[in-house]
């Protein structure tokens, strides 16, 4: 832990945690530097922009002719310069005009919407899986290591998709919280 940076030992005095876990409200779209306790500095760090054919399941989500261009953008989020996601997406074709590589701070959210795209709403499934080669290399963790891989769509106004989105996230570094509603009909259900 202590290699990792997540603990600093001081000889008399102990061990202590140096990085704390984002505790991440999984119940509107936003930004993981709200999420702890001190707020961090986030920044991304846009790697690629480029223009493809929509794959069959990309055209479907975004409602575009399979084949269609669309954008494809590659980038990372560092919290207080540490690596703390990847990700990939696809987005209208319109965005890939306006982005350029490099640095952007905040989230990825505002980011987009200071290029055009208004987030109003978003649909997410999240997954554990093992860190493959490359995303073990970017988040600075051993492959194989579980990573929480979030599959996003992102909506404008009227319903209208404007990104689909795979964030892989260091699971040692995020924890999700919601308070959940508990139904009467699902108690009965579960008493049957």
């Amino acid at each position: 832990l202590r290699a990792e940076g997540f603990v600093q030992r001081r000889q008399g005095a102990g061990t202590f945690v140096v990085n704390s876990k984002a505790r991440h409200r999984f119940d509107r779209v936003h930004g993981v530097g709200d999420s702890f306790r001190q707020r961090p500095k986030v920044r991304g760090v846009l790697l690629s922009v480029s223009r493809v054919p929509a794959p069959g399941p990309v055209a479907e989500v975004l409602r575009l002719d399979p084949g269609r261009p669309c954008a494809y953008v590659e980038f990372r989020t560092y919290v207080d310069g540490a690596p703390f996601n990847v990700n990939n997406s696809y987005l209208p074709e319109s965005i890939a005009k306006v982005l350029t590589p490099g640095i952007f701070e905040g989230d990825f959210y505002e980011f987009l919407e200071a290029h055009g795209l208004a987030v109003v709403s978003g649909d997410l499934m999240v997954e554990a899986i093992n860190a493959d080669e490359l995303t073990a290399a970017a988040l600075g963790i051993p492959r194989g290591t579980a990573v929480m891989l979030f599959r996003r769509v992102l909506f404008s106004a009227g319903d209208v998709p404007v990104e689909l989105g795979f964030c892989r996230c260091r699971a040692d570094r995020l924890a999700l919280a919601v308070k959940l509603p508990r139904r009467r009909e699902e108690s009965l259900w579960l008493a049957s």
